[in-house]
């Protein structure tokens, strides 16, 4: 049996049951009278659900709140090839490959020795440093997609530098080093499909939704995303800087003297950095050899396991595979939503509201970007649940008034990113528990996520002139 635990876990219990109850009276009373009985079913099982993926009572894993949810669809009457469509889809099984990417970068040490390499190959000061967190979350987006490894190794190495260049625990300056690199580890591998797995996961979504299949592939996605989101990270850089103003100076010596006895490439890192050299590659020249990107990333996930890089028995340890059927169901409520006509209802419902600011494109983005931002203080599941409600209102948009689909992939990427708290981020929340004294406070978050915000807002202004010009508006 699962008990309640401490640390608010009774709060937890009570607001998961005041959901479920809401949800069965939902169901019960049948209060919308333009949507069926199955789409009110649908509904009050997906607040269960996200409820569950909110609230995590007893500390129940996402997948298992996932796995009832898929199950009440089965009882419910929904045949199982729609039930359990996402988990056929091409952006799961490119997740799959891409995390034992990131446990062999962790497992080998390869990401720990790009980060210090680079940091050590700038000045130090503070403009530099920065600018360095920066190029080694565009590195590391290169050979693994995965944001959280990114962040484990990043944040981590960040605490280390902390101490070497004997930053006071709590300070500004350490809150800046630290969520300057947690944010560098996730936002600049979305200006391209693989470089994070927001890419496929949305991609996925997408193709399941009627209208949309086939709008994202990699050349779409980076024509559309790669220069608001380069934009938006050099102007982080800027902005953080001056939100989280440091108070204490660097130190290249204790820094250099603190990293000085690194160990030689052993076999693996080398026949890792090989492996991820060339997949980097082909993801960028699909349009040359026509290979499907699952297909490199499985090949490549082969050969990890050959080479022994990633050993028989880790198979099943080296990765989470809560995280995969957290993701696969999260790819299977677009078709059964449009199954059970809760997309159509829920588009209808929706979208006349936006009617008013789609004849202004540019107010509407900043508009969607700014509720998006609002919406993650409750939707902390990275917006899967979010992104799959609003698809089909996507497709209707951009027939009726010629915003285009892609032109949302950016707004989703920018907003899934989002820090205003701790607990709006996955990976700031994991952060946390990696930096042990170096922990930043609320305040420092906020502040730093403040500067975020305002960064996308420059990226976004500076891509409208570009989506424009590609017909995009």
């Amino acid at each position: 049996m699962f008990k309640a635990g401490r640390n608010g876990g009774a709060v937890k219990v009570g607001c998961f049951a005041a959901l479920c109850v809401l949800a069965v009276i939902l169901m019960a009373a049948r209060p919308f009278d333009d949507l069926s009985g199955l789409g009110h079913c649908v509904m009050g099982f997906t607040i269960m659900m996200v409820g569950g993926w909110i609230f995590r009572p007893w500390d129940m894993p996402c997948s298992v709140s996932g796995l009832f949810f898929l199950g009440a669809m089965l009882v419910a009457g929904m045949p199982p090839a729609t039930v359990f469509l996402g988990f056929s889809q091409n952006a799961l099984w490119t997740l799959i490959p891409a995390l034992y990417f990131g446990f062999a970068l962790q497992k080998t040490g390869l990401g720990q020795r790009i980060a210090v390499y680079l940091l050590k190959a700038f000045p130090s000061n503070w403009g530099a440093v920065i600018c360095a967190w920066a190029i080694i979350g565009l590195v590391l987006s290169l050979v693994t997609p995965s944001m959280t490894v990114r962040a484990a190794i990043m944040v981590s190495v960040a605490a280390q530098c902390c101490r070497l260049y004997g930053l006071p625990k709590g300070s500004t300056s350490a809150a800046l080093l630290q969520l300057t690199a947690l944010m560098m580890s996730i936002v600049p591998g979305n200006g391209w499909l693989t470089g994070t797995l927001t890419g496929p996961i949305i991609q996925g979504i997408f193709d399941s939704t009627r209208g949309l299949e086939g709008v994202i592939t990699f050349d779409s996605w980076l024509k559309a995303s790669l220069l608001p989101i380069l934009v938006t990270t050099i102007a982080l850089t800027v902005l953080g800087f001056f939100f989280l103003r440091p108070e204490v100076k660097l130190s290249k010596g204790a820094f250099l003297s603190g990293t000085s006895q690194q160990q030689k490439f052993s076999r693996h890192e080398l026949e890792t950095a090989v492996i991820l050299g060339i997949c980097c590659v082909l993801f960028f020249t699909g349009n040359i050899h026509h290979v499907p990107n699952t297909a490199i990333c499985l090949f490549a996930m082969v050969l990890l396991f050959v080479l022994g890089v990633v050993e028989p028995e880790e198979f099943s340890s080296a990765i989470s595979w809560d995280l995969i059927v957290f993701i696969g169901v999260g790819l299977c409520m677009s078709e059964i939503f449009a199954e059970a006509g809760l997309s159509d209802w829920l588009s209808d419902t929706i979208a006349p509201s936006l009617t008013a600011l789609t004849e202004y494109p540019v107010i509407f983005i900043f508009v969607i970007l700014a509720l998006l931002f609002l919406w993650r203080f409750v939707d902390v599941t990275t917006l899967i649940p979010t992104t799959v409600v609003l698809a089909p209102i996507v497709q209707r948009v951009a027939i009726q008034q010629g915003i285009s689909p892609m032109v949302w992939t950016t707004l989703f990427s920018l907003a899934i990113c989002c820090v205003f708290l701790s607990y709006t981020n996955m990976w700031a929340a994991m952060g946390k528990r990696l930096v042990g004294d170096y922990i930043w406070t609320e305040g420092q978050v906020f502040r730093y996520g403040v500067a975020y915000f305002a960064a996308c807002c420059v990226g976004v202004a500076c891509a409208i002139p570009l989506w424009t010009a590609q017909g995009l508006l």
